[in-house]
C-alpha cells in the first residue's frame, strides 16, 4: 500500500501509484501480442533482421500450444541474450535521429520482453566463430536458466503456453484452424517481401507452407499466391522524384469479396495504409462493382526519411511525409497497367486516362458468356429458355424497356398464387397476378394492378428464391447437383482453402463435390445447379472468406446459412441482365411460392409498393 502523510499527521492512501513491473509488462504485452501469429511475426522479423537466409517454423495446435522458429542468422552472445529480454533493449537505435532512417523490421525493443511476459521462452543461439552456443529459459519475463550448449549457427526460439500467464486473454483465441491460418498469413507477408529468404512452416511433421529462395519476384509471387494470379494480373512499375512503385495488380474480373487479397509493402514492410488503399480503390472503381476488391501485390519504395514507421506498436501502419506523391504515383501506375482497355473518351480525375472494358474485349466477352450460360431451373426441373436480348451494359441509365407491352402474368399456365410464407402477404394481388409494365435501368421490374404499382429488384428477388430452394434441398438431403465433364482445379489462398476443406460436409450438402488437390488447390467435381455457368473459383473463394470471417463464433447452422447466401447471390440474375417475358412470369410465380420473400438473405427489400393513395400524396392530390 502506498501511504501519504498530511500536515496534521493523518496517514491516507494515495490514489496514484506506480504499477508493479509484472502488471505493467503484461499490459504492454497486450499492445504487441494479440494472438500466436503476433508472436510469430516478431520472431520471424527478428530472424530477418539478423541476416537469416533460411527460416523454419514449427507450430503445435496452430501456434496456440507452441511456436518454434529456427534461423541461420548471426545469432547472439551470452550477454546479449539477457539484455534482449529487457524492455526497450535494441541493437538498431542509438539516438532519436536514427528513427528517421530505420530500415529494419524491429527497433522498438518491445517484442521479446512482451512475448516473455505472456509465455515461456527457450532460446538456443550461437554466433559465427564461437565454439559453443548458449541456452536460456525465460519465464514470467525473467531469465531462469542460462547455460552453455552445443548448437548450430543462428538462433532457435521456442515459445510455449501462449497466454499461460494471462488466461483471460487466452479465452479470446479462436479455433486451431483460425490461429494456424493467421500464423501462415504472417509468413506469407514476410515471404512476399523477402524473396532472398527461404521460408518453411510445418505442423505435426507435415509441411503446410514453403517458399524457396529466389531472385525472381514473379516466381516468388506465383509460388505463394498461385500462377493463376500472375496470369490474370498486370505488372506495374513507375517512379518519380525518388518514389517508386512496382508489383502485380489483378485484372478487373479477378476480384474478391474483401480486402485480404491486397498486399502492400513500404520499403519491404507489410502495411495497412489508407493512402495506398484509397489510391487502389480509386483506380479500380471504374472497372469493378461495389463491394468487390482487387487482388494486388504492390511494393512502394520511398526515402527512409519520408516515412514514419513508429506509428503503431505492431508497426503495421506508417505515415508518409508526401502522401500525395505516393497516391498519385500509384493511381498512375495502375491506370497505365490497363491502358489496352481504356475508353477513347474520358480522363481520370487526376488527369490520367481511365479505362473501361470495351465491348468485345476479353472482359466483355466473359460477361456476355456468363449471361448466355445463365439458366434458372424451376422447382419441377424445367429450364427457362436462354435469355435473348441485350447483354449487360446495353441499357442506358434510367432506360425503361418494353414500355407499353402489358400482359397479365396470371395468364401463364401453371400459375400458383398461394403464398407459402408465414409473413404478412403483399397488399393487393400476388406478384403473378399483377401486370408487367416495363423495367427501369435493367434492374427494377414494374408491376401494376388496380391498386397501384410494385417495383421489384429482380436480383434481390431471385436471390431469395434460390436461397430458399437451397435451404429446402439441404434439409431434404437432395441437392440438385451438376457433375462437371472434367474436374476444375482452382487455386485459393491458403486461409480460404483451409476453411473450405474443414467445412467440406457443408459443401456436399449443397451439391458440391470437392477434393484436396495439393497445397492450396481444390478439385471441383460437381456444383449445385444454380452455380452452372458461374465463375466457380470466385464463388468458392468468396465462401472461404465467409467461413473465415465466421470463425468459431457461429454455430454450424449459421455457417451453413452463410454458404447458401453466397451461392444464392452469385447464382441470381444480375442487374442489367435481360429477361424474357416467360422468365419474368416464372420469377413472379416463384416469389409467390417462396417463404419470407419480402427481403433477400442480406436483408435488402425485394419489392416496394406504391398504392394509389401514396401516388395521390406524391402528386399533392391529398
Amino acid at each position: 500500500m502506498v501511504v501519504g502523510v498530511k500536515e496534521d499527521g493523518i496517514q491516507v492512501q494515495n490514489k496514484i501509484r506506480i504499477m508493479p513491473k509484472h502488471v505493467s509488462s503484461k499490459i504492454a504485452a497486450g499492445e504487441v501480442v494479440e494472438r500466436p501469429a503476433s508472436i510469430l511475426k516478431e520472431l520471424v522479423e527478428n530472424a530477418i533482421d539478423a541476416g537469416a537466409e533460411d527460416i523454419e517454423v514449427e507450430l503445435v495446435t496452430g501456434g496456440i500450444e507452441s511456436i518454434r522458429v529456427v534461423d541461420n542468422g548471426e545469432g547472439m552472445g551470452r550477454d546479449d541474450i539477457v539484455l534482449a529480454f529487457e524492455r526497450f533493449a535494441t541493437s538498431k537505435i542509438t539516438t532519436f535521429d536514427d528513427l528517421t532512417g530505420v530500415r529494419t523490421f524491429g527497433f522498438r525493443g518491445e517484442a521479446l520482453p512482451s512475448i516473455a511476459a505472456v509465455a515461456r521462452v527457450e532460446v538456443s543461439t550461437r554466433t559465427e566463430g564461437s565454439v559453443g552456443g548458449t541456452r536460456a529459459v525465460i519465464e514470467r519475463g525473467k531469465v531462469t536458466e542460462i547455460a552453455d550448449v552445443g548448437c548450430s549457427l543462428g538462433t532457435t526460439i521456442t515459445v510455449t503456453g501462449v497466454f499461460g500467464e494471462v488466461p483471460a486473454r487466452r479465452k479470446f483465441l479462436k479455433s486451431e484452424v483460425t490461429e494456424r491460418s493467421h500464423c501462415v498469413e504472417n509468413i506469407v507477408r514476410c515471404a512476399l517481401s523477402r524473396k532472398d529468404v527461404r521460408f518453411s512452416v510445418s505442423e505435426k511433421g507435415r509441411t503446410i507452407f514453403t517458399a524457396p529462395k529466389t531472385d525472381d519476384t514473379e516466381q516468388r509471387i506465383a509460388r505463394i499466391i498461385g500462377p493463376a494470379f500472375i496470369e490474370k494480373s498486370r505488372w506495374i512499375e513507375k517512379s518519380r522524384d525518388g518514389y517508386a512503385v512496382h508489383g502485380y495488380v489483378s485484372s478487373p474480373e479477378f476480384s474478391r469479396s474483401n480486402t485480404k487479397g491486397i498486399y502492400c509493402f513500404v520499403n519491404g514492410r507489410y502495411v495497412r495504409d489508407t493512402v495506398i488503399h484509397h489510391a487502389l480503390m480509386k483506380s479500380y472503381r471504374r472497372f469493378i462493382e461495389a463491394k468487390r476488391y482487387p487482388h494486388v501485390v504492390v511494393f512502394v519504395d520511398v526515402p527512409p526519411g519520408d516515412v514514419d514507421v513508429n506509428v503503431h506498436p505492431a508497426k503495421i501502419e506508417v505515415r508518409f511525409a508526401r502522401s500525395q506523391e505516393v497516391y498519385g504515383l500509384l493511381v498512375d501506375a495502375v491506370t497505365d497497367a490497363f491502358s489496352p482497355w481504356k475508353a477513347e473518351s474520358g480522363r481520370h480525375d487526376n488527369g490520367s486516362e481511365f479505362i473501361e472494358p470495351r465491348a468485345g474485349s476479353d472482359y466483355g466477352r466473359r460477361v456476355e458468356e456468363a449471361v448466355r450460360h445463365y439458366t434458372l431451373r424451376t422447382g419441377m426441373g424445367k429450364e427457362w429458355s436462354a435469355r435473348p436480348g441485350k447483354p449487360r451494359g446495353a441499357l442506358g441509365r434510367n432506360d425503361m424497356t418494353n414500355v407499353g407491352k402489358r400482359w397479365d402474368l396470371a395468364e401463364n399456365a401453371g400459375v400458383t398464387t398461394a403464398r407459402m410464407s408465414e409473413e404478412e402477404p403483399l397488399p393487393g394481388k400476388t406478384f403473378s397476378q399483377m401486370r408487367y409494365a416495363g423495367e427501369i435501368d435493367g434492374t427494377y421490374l414494374v408491376l401494376i394492378d388496380d391498386d397501384g404499382l410494385v417495383l421489384v429488384d429482380k436480383h434481390v428477388a431471385h436471390e431469395r428464391v434460390l436461397y430458399e430452394r437451397l435451404k429446402k434441398q439441404a434439409a431434404e438431403a437432395s441437392p440438385a447437383s451438376q457433375e462437371l465433364l472434367m474436374p476444375q482445379i482452382i487455386e485459393l489462398q491458403r486461409s480460404q482453402a483451409a476453411f473450405v476443406l474443414d467445412n467440406k460436409s457443408i459443401f456436399e450438402e449443397l451439391g458440391f463435390s470437392l477434393e484436396h488437390y495439393g497445397g492450396s488447390s481444390i478439385a471441383v467435381k460437381s456444383v449445385p445447379v444454380v452455380c452452372g455457368g458461374m465463375n466457380c473459383e470466385q464463388v468458392i473463394a468468396d465462401i472461404g472468406d465467409e467461413l473465415e470471417r465466421a470463425g468459431t463464433v457461429e454455430s454450424l447452422s449459421l455457417v451453413r446459412e452463410r454458404v447458401m447466401t453466397v451461392i444464392a447471390c452469385k447464382g441470381a440474375v444480375k442487374a442489367h441482365d435481360a429477361l424474357s417475358a416467360d422468365e419474368i412470369a416464372q420469377l413472379c410465380r416463384d416469389l409467390d411460392d417462396t417463404p419470407y420473400s419480402s427481403h433477400c438473405p442480406h436483408g435488402r427489400p425485394v419489392s416496394v409498393r406504391f398504392g394509389v393513395y401514396d401516388l395521390e400524396r406524391i402528386f399533392k392530390r391529398r
